[in-house]
């Protein structure tokens, strides 16, 4: 009933959105599912890069950096953000006709914040009773790591066999997402390593 394993779109072949009437290769599915078709490699070996990068000068400020609760104007810094994103593919036969590998691999490394808004007062009251609160600007991380590699061999025409790996690695604050009157605390924090 979840995702099982995630990896590069550049990776991606095809996808299949089913709504309804599934077959019983897919269980006591509700919802959507998604079925996902990866790439293979060919008789040519191909292969790709690519990079994104955001960074906080190109973001606008937030209304919560320019006013408190109440309206009233602040003067806060714009708070911290950086999203880089990599990751690359490759492709090409093991054996020509016969055996091909494909791979990919993705980084995904974001650096954000919250913006806390509890009252000064309370979160005094919250301090002394033992639960420390971070007010202002709160920072929060997000990284994965995705690999995914796969060999497929051509016994026959009608006949193939495939084999694939995939690997990812999950940090990830705020799932459960805080700011405003909601403090850190009530996030939640994910890590997660799936081998599949």
């Amino acid at each position: 009933g979840s995702v099982r394993a995630i990896f590069s779109q550049d990776a991606v072949r095809e996808f299949q959105v089913l709504v309804n009437s599934y077959s019983a290769e897919f269980g006591k599915a509700s919802g959507g599912v998604v079925n996902i078709v990866t790439k293979s490699g060919t008789n040519t070996p191909h292969g790709g890069s690519f990079f994104y990068f955001r960074d906080k000068t190109l973001n606008a400020r937030g209304y919560f950096d320019r006013f408190d609760i109440f309206g009233r104007p602040v003067s806060l810094d714009k708070p911290p953000f950086s999203q880089k994103q990599w990751g690359g593919t490759l492709g090409g036969p093991l054996r020509h006709d016969r055996t091909f590998l494909f791979a990919s691999f993705e980084q995904n490394d974001i650096r954000d914040a919250r913006f806390v808004t509890i009252e000064a007062t309370a979160a005094a009251m919250l301090e002394q009773a033992g639960f420390p609160v971070d007010v202002g600007i709160v920072p929060l991380g997000v990284r994965n790591n995705e690999a995914l590699a796969k060999i497929d061999h051509q016994w026959a025409p009608a006949r193939a066999f495939t084999i694939r790996g995939t690997w990812a690695d999950v940090t990830r604050d705020g799932i459960d997402d805080f700011g405003g009157i909601v403090a850190r605390s009530r996030g939640t924090t994910q890590l997660r390593t799936d081998w599949a």
